[in-house]
């Protein structure tokens, strides 16, 4: 799986412009990186692999905390 491709054609904008289906889709490219690091056979790559999920996981959560702490 060719992350970086996947995240060129399937992305839809800036990370500001991100909405709930944005947020989605960060933890879906988390957990598929985080799946593909611990069947990687190099551990260079899965601690790549591992570098991004942790990556998108940590800015779904950052996303999700400015989104509930944003005056109404």
């Amino acid at each position: 799986m060719n992350l970086a491709g996947y995240l060129c054609t399937n992305q839809r904008g800036g990370m500001d412009e991100a909405d709930m289906s944005d947020q989605s889709e960060l933890r879906k490219w988390a957990a598929e990186a985080a799946q593909q690091a611990r069947i990687e056979k190099d551990a260079n790559e899965a601690r790549r692999l591992q570098s991004f999920a942790q990556y998108w996981t940590r800015l779904a959560d950052t996303e999700e905390w400015q989104r509930d702490h944003e005056v109404a």
